[in-house]
């Protein structure tokens, strides 16, 4: 576990193991984490960055007697464990609303990969192709949903490209930080130097501009896998999952000779 500090002075706590038996309430005892952490923020006047990573719907899953008790008459295993994510996330943000800090406060809800068949029928990916772990479209695209009240308008559907990684250089965009934190950093200051991949996205949230992100790069370890660029993707690499028996096939194609694929056309079932 993660907890910060100011000042640079964030530490990293081996916070005991996570059984199966501990795992059945690990999300309400992080979620408990965060309301207090914002509480001793609220508190001392302090802006705040809080990142809750819930255990759900990640498999395997080990449910609280509250949730355990739930699935049936219509009701699967999948509908419980989105029930007890949403549920957890609404505990923040009703939180946010009862310190009076939601309008201040930028929430935001997202995934870190595309979901898998070994689930199935409660995982998959459809329309897309592909799963977790492959080069298609399926292992990547992940829901995102923001709140910012008064500057990101309610109700609006944007299909621009967005990477995880621009969050961190949008996020301290929108706190008042260098919104040329990239070219910052990629210069070097302060005693730091590094090379963000992602971009500033203020201008495509706020209705202001187009994504400034025209390109997403697949990467297994050192290994380029697929490049897309626009309505373009390039697989060099094209890494399949074969369903629920979990194979994993990948196919190296030529650096000259690679699957170029044109993403506007193919609007049904994307690569």
């Amino acid at each position: 576990m993660i907890r910060g500090g100011a000042g640079g002075h964030q530490r990293i706590v081996d916070d005991r193991p996570v059984p199966p038996e501990r795992q059945k309430t690990l999300d309400s005892e992080m979620t408990e984490k965060t309301l207090d952490s914002i509480d001793r923020a609220v508190q001392s006047d302090t802006p705040f960055f809080v990142w809750l990573a819930p255990a759900r719907a990640h498999v395997w899953i080990h449910l609280s007697p509250e949730y355990e008790a739930m699935p049936g008459n219509g009701r699967g295993l999948q509908d419980v464990v989105m029930k007890e994510l949403d549920d957890n996330v609404a505990k923040v943000l009703d939180h946010l609303d009862s310190l009076g800090i939601a309008e201040n406060t930028i929430a935001v809800v997202t995934s870190d990969n595309g979901p898998e068949t070994l689930t199935w029928p409660d995982g998959g990916a459809t329309p897309f192709r592909g799963e977790k772990g492959t080069t298609w479209e399926g292992g990547f695209r992940v829901p995102a949903i923001i709140r910012w009240p008064g500057v990101v308008a309610e109700g609006v559907v944007e299909n621009g490209i967005f990477d995880s990684m621009d969050w961190m250089p949008t996020l301290v965009a929108a706190a008042g930080g260098p919104k040329d934190l990239r070219q910052s950093l990629s210069d070097g200051f302060e005693g730091w130097q590094a090379h963000p991949d992602g971009y500033n996205q203020l201008p495509l949230l706020t209705g202001e501009g187009e994504s400034s992100c025209k390109e997403v790069i697949k990467y297994d370890g050192t290994d380029l896998q697929c490049i897309r660029h626009c309505d373009w993707k390039a697989h060099f690499v094209v890494q399949d999952m074969d369903g629920q028996d979990r194979r994993m096939s990948a196919i190296r194609r030529s650096s000259s000779i690679f699957a170029a694929i044109p993403m506007r056309k193919r609007r049904k079932y994307p690569a």
